[in-house]
């Protein structure tokens, strides 16, 4: 009977048993136990482990994924145990092929064969799973590899692939390891299934799979680490559980906000800090960790009722919790804590204050995560004053911008000002590294609402926020999006008034908002080039040469006044600052910059390059939107910021480089009408200008037709700075430049325009031309210098000789290729050739119409796809004989003279001739001739072809005839039979153009229709041939009352002769075979009529149609043969 302990083992899925080798090996057992003596039966049982035969082992089969071979699981299994007949000592590991697939770690005993050293499960003899009593453990703990479920109190720790615990009864503990799992516990009552393992089990599987799991567990410092917090093993820390599965008890399901998480990488950041020589290991073992801690606030808190919870996690499972979750958690129970953390205990300690903390501690499940819903800073409010019972109210997303205070500025700040010692700043430090919380102060985007009296009272344009942990930047003012749980602080505090209800956010998420920022320059800004909100706003982004201070920075400069003092404390620093641009010479563009920095803002004096990103305000579109609201408390001039510009120069005794800068003060005047609220300021790199003379190289010698001075001055973004250039001939200065860059430009003579961003060309360049002064010829020398603003220098020099070696008067020649003789498109396209000595730069396209004068028609200079032109005969008097030149200019300025003559010429015709049918109109016989009418407008190409299409069916079907060889009306055809026959010409001319052919189905109509009426045979002997397809009209009557027809069959081919007829006539229809035997007949009233037959001798089948009811009229008979 199956003991009442024993529980269903790890799950076996059976495969395909390989039957005939295990009826083999029952009936080799079977004789052997017959024929063996006793102790031949007893030597057998010693002699086992022969090739090909089963031995019994005590161990525990492992799935492939455990040991991470890279099979993904689809390997082969693996065994750790030891024979039956050996002891644990002599343990073994090695592969095993299977027609079982294992799930998990199962203990048990198996019999195994070997052979050629490969492993075979035959049989798992057993491995039933005991359910222990944790009472029990002592006793069941010392049989390895036994399976046994057992639930006990578990603190546990997620530890790279896999999980360590103590599972303990408050005074008993034991080891249970968990590999490829993540299970954290504290204090959590759990259920386990595993089987147990020991240090020698885990130490063959480490050393011989290294690369494995298992090759991480360190089975002595879990002992010792357990040791060290009070965990107690009665002997047996050197076994414990290999657990495969756990399974939670204490379900509880809450709800609530995650206000924050401490993981892994938060612990090492503070050992980044606390890691000294000899305790590297705790970074490492915090890298190590796969679990994190989740500080949860239910969503009913309040002051008098806090409810707190802490919640292990796996990182595998969760890496965020976004807004208010509901989750499944397992409860923890403590009840065993005191008698393990006695240390903890005794240093606890209660507050004695008019509320309550509920902490509890868990374990998180299943999480359920909310959505935002989208609102404004305002609609926060509607929010918390809107019917609710929680303190907390709903998952929220909105956009605003902050005022951010963060805790380790606060802290840089205070200690600033108040002379800290260095190191105390630093350790008060220390906790923003591990947390930096901030706290928000949002406004809402509409704030030109409250200003132009909206209703809405001022406070409502704001709400604040918190945010765990802040990554801290440069700004202290920013255009952000936050994401979290809005919370109602009177639902919390139990009080009810206006301001009580401020909405409090406590953030999951943050980012700055990137979406429509605009990027343009201070010159934009100036010119109006900015697209402003309705409210005069944009969000820009802007690089430009800065000056300016900082508030804290002027403060300094009074360090003894208290007021001073405030302002070196407070962690926010108001710096002001004028950015430009310089774009041209004397055209500076400046705008005014505000700036909320954290801590102490930087000062700008040498010129720095930035890039500023903020919202440009305009003031004039800005007050008109508030319909005049402050226009009487706030002037558009701005006094104050206009004279904070110019007293901070004068206080940094700043110089400018330029005369554009006077007494320390930009005074350009290209001021937009606005000034920019920045969000971030950052410093661009700067670097000396790079100056390059491209040619002449040194020293060359260049003809003078060739004489090119080309320079590059390169610098960073935005930078100005001015060149200057020398030429001097002979030691004698003949030319001289020192101007501003981007600047006009010098080219063979003429000034034009070239702005680069952060590049200059300088090109000086004379054309050669046939009366140049010889005086030019000779040595010179090029000098030249580029400064920037900031101070930094290049200069270069470059020496050459002119020469009047080289001098080309060579000019070049061109043909236009030949033409085909007719052109049936209006554009066509015209190619050329041309060559020269040095190069040719152009090709000139002339034309002539008709005979007439010789026209320019248009200049190619781009050689590189070949000299050609799209001529559109629209442009040049339409369809005519066109004649041809080319004439082609060179780099030297050479012009090829015109040809005596053209080089090709073409006709274009472009309209399409018209053929139309004109004739004849009934006919008796089956050929005739076929008239028709042509036309063409001038000038033409002249008709080349006439096709000749016609229908049996008014235009159903059209066939082809063929073409008239004359093409002159009127055209001999040939029918097959009598009928109605429709008629339609299709004309060509010589230079291609040509009517469409008829479309079928009624689509395109008969130009013209001739009725064919032949009289058919009379009788059999002069019976009128037909075949497959005819399609037969004839008029019957009078005196003519039979018509034949005769059709040739082949044996097994099946006839159908169909007849229509006017109205009122009685025609019927009579089938004959070849010796002229009546098969069939059709003897209805009216004319409809129809037979049919099937061959059975091959010949000639006789059709005839008699007039029974003696009215003349016409008929129509169709013949189908499949």
């Amino acid at each position: 009977m199956e003991n009442e302990n024993d529980v269903e083992g790890p799950e076996l899925i059976q495969k395909d048993k390989k039957d005939k080798k295990k009826v083999l090996i029952a009936g080799v057992l079977a004789f052997l136990i017959i024929l063996s003596t006793s102790v031949g039966l007893l030597f057998l049982l010693q002699s086992g482990g022969e090739d090909g035969k089963g031995v019994t082992y005590i161990g525990a089969v492992i799935p492939s994924e455990y040991i991470g071979t890279g099979t993904g699981g689809d390997g082969p299994d693996y065994f750790v145990g030891y024979r039956s007949d050996k002891t644990s000592q002599d343990m073994l590991t090695f592969e095993i092929d299977s027609t079982m697939d294992f799930e998990d770690i199962m203990g048990g005993e198996f019999e195994i064969s070997e052979k050629n050293g490969e492993y075979e499960l035959e049989e798992v003899v057993s491995s039933d799973t005991e359910a222990v009593s944790i009472d029990d453990m002592d006793e069941v703990i010392g049989s390895l590899f036994k399976n046994i479920e057992v639930s006990f109190t578990s603190l546990s720790l997620v530890y790279g692939n896999y999980t360590f615990g103590i599972g303990t009864t408050g005074t008993d503990d034991y080891v249970w390891i968990a590999p490829e799992e993540s299970y954290p516990t504290f204090f959590n009552t759990v259920t386990v299934k595993g089987a147990v393992f020991d240090s020698l089990t885990l130490g063959v599987l480490a050393e011989n799979y290294a690369s494995s799991v298992f090759g991480d567990v360190n089975l002595n410092k879990i002992s010792d680490l357990s040791q060290d917090f009070g965990f107690t093993f009665n002997g047996v820390n050197t076994k414990f559980v290999m657990v495969s599965e756990l399974t939670y008890e204490n379900p509880l399901s809450i709800a609530g906000d995650v206000i924050d998480t401490i993981t892994p990488s938060d612990l090492e950041r503070l050992a980044d800090i606390f890691s000294t020589d000899g305790t590297e290991w705790l970074k490492e073992v915090v890298n190590e960790v796969g679990e994190g801690l989740a500080i949860l606030t239910e969503e009913d808190n309040r002051i008098d009722s806090n409810k707190l919870w802490f919640l292990l996690y796996s990182l595998d499972d969760y890496s965020s919790f976004p807004g208010m979750c509901r989750l499944e958690v397992y409860v923890s129970d403590l009840s065993n804590l005191t008698n393990k953390v006695n240390s903890l205990v005794s240093s606890s300690f209660n507050l004695n204050l008019d509320f309550t903390f509920d902490v509890n501690v868990g374990v998180i499940g299943e999480v359920i995560p909310d959505t935002y819903t989208a609102r404004s800073v305002t609609g926060l409010w509607q929010s918390v004053e809107g019917p609710h019972t929680t303190t907390l109210v709903e998952s929220v997303e909105v956009e605003g911008y902050g005022m951010v205070v963060d805790m380790a500025t606060l802290i840089q700040s205070l200690g600033e000002a108040f002379e800290l010692p260095e190191s105390t700043v630093d350790a008060l430090k220390t906790i923003t590294t591990f947390k930096n919380p901030a706290f928000v102060l949002l406004l809402d985007e509409r704030l030109p609402e409250m200003l132009s009296g909206s209703g809405t009272p001022a406070w409502k344009y704001g709400s604040v926020a918190i945010i765990p942990d802040y990554e801290t930047t440069a700004s202290g003012f920013r255009y952000l999006n936050l994401k979290g749980v809005l919370y109602d602080p009177a639902l919390y505090f139990n009080i009810d008034t206006s301001l009580s209800h401020i909405p409090l956010i406590v953030v999951d998420s943050y980012s700055e908002v990137t979406e429509g920022l605009q990027t343009v320059t201070v010159k934009d800004l100036k010119e109006g080039n900015v697209v402003l909100n309705q409210y005069g706003w944009a969000y820009v982004n802007v690089d430009a040469i800065t000056i300016g201070t900082t508030l804290k920075t002027i403060a300094d400069e009074f360090s003894t006044h208290p007021v001073a003092k405030a302002i070196e404390a407070f962690p926010l620093d108001l710096c002001v600052y004028d950015g430009f641009k310089v774009d041209r010479l004397s055209e500076i563009y400046q705008v005014p910059i505000l700036y909320i920095a954290a801590g102490q803002g930087p000062t700008y004096y040498e010129f720095n390059i930035t890039n500023i990103r903020g919202m440009y305000i305009d003031y004039e579109a800005s007050f008109n939107s508030i319909d005049g609201f402050l226009e009487d408390r706030i002037s558009l001039d701005m006094p104050v910021l206009d004279d904070l510009l110019v007293y901070v120069p004068e206080l940094l005794d700043i110089t400018a480089p330029i005369a554009d800068f006077k007494d320390g003060v930009l005074s350009s005047g290209l001021v937009p009408p606005g000034y920019i609220l920045a969000f971030s300021i950052e410093e661009i790199s700067n670097t000396p200008p790079i100056l390059t003379v491209l040619n002449p190289a040194e020293n060359e010698v260049v003809a003078i037709d060739d004489f090119n001075v080309t320079v590059h001055s390169q610098d960073n973004p935005d930078v100005p700075l001015w060149i200057e250039i020398e030429i001097l001939k002979d030691g004698f200065n003949i030319f001289a430049l020192d101007i501003p860059i981007p600047a006009p430009v010098l080219k063979n003579g003429e000034w034009s325009t070239n702005e680069p961003v952060n590049s200059w060309w300088w090109e000086f360049v004379k054309a050669y031309t046939k009366t140049f002064d010889p005086w030019l010829l000779g040595s010179y020398t090029v000098e030249l210098r580029v400064h920037d603003f900031r101070g930094y220098s290049a200069e270069v020099s470059r020496s050459f000789t002119l020469s009047s070696t080289g001098l080309d008067d060579q000019k070049p020649v061109s043909s236009v290729n030949a033409e085909p003789t007719f052109e049936n498109t209006v554009i066509f396209i015209i190619y050329a050739t041309a060559n020269d000595n040095v190069g040719v730069d152009a090709v000139e396209l002339w034309y002539s119409k008709d005979g007439g004068v010789w026209m320019f028609y248009a200049n190619d200079t781009f050689a590189l796809d070949g000299w050609s032109w799209s001529f559109d005969t629209s442009m040049t008097s339409g369809d005519g004989i066109y004649a041809f030149y080319s004439r082609a200019i060179d780099s030297s300025g050479n012009f090829e003279d015109p040809p005596s003559g053209n080089d090709t010429w073409t006709f274009a015709d472009t309209n399409d001739p018209i053929a139309t049918a004109t004739g004849p109109g009934t006919i008796s016989t089956l050929t005739f001739d076929v008239s028709y009418s042509l036309s063409d407008s001038p000038p033409s190409s002249r008709i080349a072809t006439v096709g000749l299409w016609f229908t049996t069916n008014d235009g159903f079907t059209w066939t082809a005839y063929g073409n008239d060889p004359d093409s002159m009306s009127p055209m001999q055809v040939t029918v097959s039979s009598g009928g109605n026959y429709g008629w339609y010409f299709v004309a060509e001319d010589n230079a291609g153009n040509s009517e469409s052919d008829p479309l079928p189905f009624w689509i395109s109509l008969p130009e013209f229709t001739t009725l064919v009426d032949v009289d058919s045979g009379d009788d059999f002997g002069s019976a009128t041939e037909v075949a497959d397809g005819t399609v037969w009209v004839e008029d019957l009557g009078g005196s003519d009352i039979n018509d034949y027809f005769k059709i040739w069959l082949d044996v097994g081919q099946t006839l159908w002769v169909n007849m229509t007829g006017d109205l009122l006539t009685d025609f019927d229809l009579y089938l004959y075979d070849p010796s002229q035997t009546e098969i069939d007949s059709s003897l209805n009233f009216g004319s409809t009529e129809s037979v049919s037959c099937t061959a059975t001798v091959q010949g000639y089948h006789y059709v005839k149609v008699y007039d029974w009811g003696g009215i003349s009229g016409s008929y129509t008979l169709t013949f189908e043969v499949l």
